[in-house]
C-alpha cells in the first residue's frame, strides 16, 4: 500500500529537531508514493528513495543543496520528469535504474545533455566522451521536454489485425487504381475517429 511522507517520518527516521537541518534521508522500500514533504527540506545534500512508488521529480526542484539522488526501483517514466533537476547545480549522483525512463530511447544520453554537473549516473562514471556524444545528440535537450511524447499506438483487436494481415497479402499484387482506392478508405477510416 502506497505511503505518504510526512514531517514526522523524516524527523523520527533522521533524528534532527528540524526540517531545515536534515541534510540525509534514507527511506529505502518504505512504499512512498506522495513525496511532496522533501520540499521542505532545503538542506538536503543526499537523498535515498530507492525501491519505493515515486512517480515524479518535482519536490526535488525545492532542495537546491541536493548533491547525491538515489531512486532506484521507483516509477519515474518521462524524460519531462527530468526538468525538476535542472536547476540543482550541486547535483552530481543521480541513480534511477529500474525505473521505466532508463528503458526511453537515448536515456543516458539525453540525461547527460540535460544534467550536464553530473558526474554519476546509475552507478556509472560519466566519460568525456558520453558528454561530448550527449551535446552532439541533444544539442538543445530542453527543447524535448516541451514537445509532446508520441502517443502509443491503440492495440488492434484480432479481427483488425487479421483485416490487416490480409491487406497487407494482397498489396503486392494490388494495381494503381486499388491502391488508390485502399488508400482513400483508410484516410476515410482515419477521419471518423
Amino acid at each position: 500500500m502506497s505511503q505518504t511522507l510526512t514531517s514526522e517520518i523524516v524527523l523520527k527516521k533522521t533524528k534532527n529537531d528540524s526540517l531545515n537541518s536534515v541534510k540525509n534521508l534514507n527511506l529505502w522500500g518504505y512504499s512512498l508514493k506522495d513525496i511532496s514533504e522533501i520540499k521542505n527540506l532545503p538542506n538536503l545534500e543526499t537523498c535515498a528513495l530507492s525501491v519505493n512508488e515515486i512517480d515524479s521529480l518535482e519536490p526535488f526542484s525545492h532542495c537546491k543543496h541536493l548533491q547525491e539522488l538515489f531512486l532506484r526501483k521507483n516509477k519515474i517514466a518521462e524524460f519531462q520528469q527530468l526538468k525538476y533537476l535542472m536547476e540543482l547545480p550541486n547535483l552530481k549522483v543521480l541513480w534511477l535504474s529500474d525505473n521505466p525512463i532508463t528503458n526511453l530511447d537515448d536515456y543516458r544520453l539525453f540525461t547527460i545533455a540535460l544534467l550536464p554537473n553530473l558526474t554519476k549516473l546509475d552507478q556509472v562514471d560519466i566519460t568525456e566522451e558520453e558528454r561530448q556524444a550527449a551535446r552532439q545528440k541533444f544539442p538543445d535537450p530542453v527543447s524535448k521536454l516541451s514537445s509532446p511524447e508520441p502517443e502509443p499506438a491503440a492495440q488492434e483487436t484480432p479481427e483488425q489485425e487479421a483485416a490487416l494481415n490480409a491487406i497487407r497479402a494482397l498489396l503486392p499484387h494490388m494495381g494503381p487504381t486499388e491502391l488508390t482506392a485502399l488508400r482513400a478508405a483508410v484516410i476515410t477510416a482515419r477521419t471518423k475517429k
